[in-house]
């Protein structure tokens, strides 16, 4: 009796042990996944951080070679931009800057560092430009400008990318009925129409005596007033004025690319003889009718 005793205590402690065995087993494999779950989950954080800072700091690439094409698109022209896609593509933060912009690779789609990519298309067409131009019609060209980024303090590497198409459009100025740089006043004693569209890079005040009607659309970079200019001598008319088009205030100012300031005295020069000694491919020589070709 007391063999049988021994065997089953035996056979309940063997039990008892492998029971243990197995809980200890599964404890230690919830631990394990625990740990994994949340190491998996700090490197998704740590990358979804890393590219969020990679990606702003993508933006402020782009947007400083932006800024530079639009004030040289402004100022120069289409085909100085045209031809200085290269000196663009070196164009990227520098510690000079900002402190912060030592903790990135700035990459063009080769992974060179320090470059951005600059690429420039030539679009055919002269298709309407709709928006507040209404009507009418420009040549459009494409800027793609793309940025790659990397942080250096990374553990991923994650590279963050963005890139902006601008598109810089010419609107040939003989599509206005009028077009003044300085400012416009509307002065008529007998009514008068206007047909076809109108800008104007300051103020246009409308000041008529009879009806003054604006068949298609009036816009000005300054602010349409119906009433009298301070400067002018004419006083109050009392006319009414007719808009069939819309009457916009505030828009883009249309610049010629002349390479200067746009005076009256300075958009003159397109018309005249440029000296023998003026670049034909400057700012203002690349405008002056003389040199265009028929």
């Amino acid at each position: 009796m007391k063999v049988a005793r021994n065997r089953r205590s035996r056979v309940s402690q063997g039990y008892i042990i492998l029971v243990v065995l197995i809980m200890v087993s599964i404890s230690l494999l919830t631990v394990a996944a625990v740990f994994s779950y949340a190491d998996s989950s700090e490197i998704v954080n740590q990358r979804n951080n890393d590219y969020a800072v990679a990606v702003s700091a993508a933006e402020a690439a782009t947007e400083k070679v932006l800024a530079q094409v639009a004030f040289d698109f402004q100022n120069s022209g289409v085909g100085y931009v045209s031809s200085h896609t290269g000196n663009y593509s070196q164009m990227v933060p520098l510690a000079s800057e900002s402190p912060a912009w030592t903790g990135f690779d700035f990459m063009n789609l080769a992974g060179t560092v320090g470059s951005t990519e600059v690429d420039y298309t030539s679009v055919t067409g002269f298709p309407p430009l709709n928006g507040q131009y209404g009507p009418l019609r420009g040549f459009t060209d494409q800027v793609r400008i793309l940025s790659n980024v990397r942080s250096l303090g990374s553990l991923s590497g994650v590279v963050g990318s963005v890139y902006q198409d601008v598109g810089l459009t010419q609107i040939p100025i003989f599509q206005y009925a009028i077009f003044y740089n300085v400012t416009l006043e509307f002065t008529p004693l007998p009514p008068m129409t206007v047909i076809g569209p109108i800008h104007c890079n300051t103020n246009i005040y409308l000041n008529p005596a009879g009806t003054l009607t604006f068949v298609n659309d009036i816009t000005s970079s300054g602010t349409i007033i119906q009433g009298i200019n301070p400067i002018s001598p004419m006083p109050a008319l009392g006319g009414t004025v007719v808009f069939d088009g819309a009457a916009d205030s505030g828009v883009s100012t249309l610049n010629l690319p002349i390479g200067t300031n746009n005076t009256p005295a300075a958009v003159q020069q397109v018309l005249q003889i440029p000296s023998p000694l003026e670049d034909p491919y400057s700012g203002i020589g690349a405008q002056r009718y003389y040199t265009k070709p028929i």
